[in-house]
């Protein structure tokens, strides 16, 4: 069974997030997917944001996967964040083989790492 690596997303990873995202949305193309200069600012964005974590999971050399994590500042449970999961897709080919397990795997040691009281 190959190895499946989680890692942040980077700008270089934008044509395979948006691929994805065509996936999650049943082949219809993400708003931005026609404009590169769109897609690519607000990639831009989302990676700039401190408490935000887009993942990536890579299997075979190839992005496979992809999860978006926000880790939300709050004023109740002591102060302790939460976290939501937004944009889970893994590609028809890889599924099955673990991908989202692994995503989420890192996921929980990320919210867990933030103080997180629940995702």
């Amino acid at each position: 069974m190959s190895e499946i690596e989680v890692r942040a997303a980077g700008q270089d990873d934008l044509e395979a997030l948006l691929a994805l995202y065509a996936e999650l949305t049943d082949g219809t193309p993400s708003a931005a997917a026609g404009d590169h200069e769109i897609s690519n600012a607000a990639l831009q964005r989302v990676l700039a944001q401190p408490d935000r974590h887009l993942l990536v999971a890579v299997l075979d050399g190839r992005v496979t996967g992809t999860a978006d994590l926000a880790i939300v500042p709050n004023i109740t449970h002591r102060g302790t964040p939460w976290g939501i999961v937004e944009n889970v897709v893994v590609t028809g080919a890889a599924r099955r083989r673990g991908v989202a397990r692994a995503l989420f795997v890192e996921i929980e040691r990320i919210a867990r790492a933030t103080g997180c009281h629940k995702v």
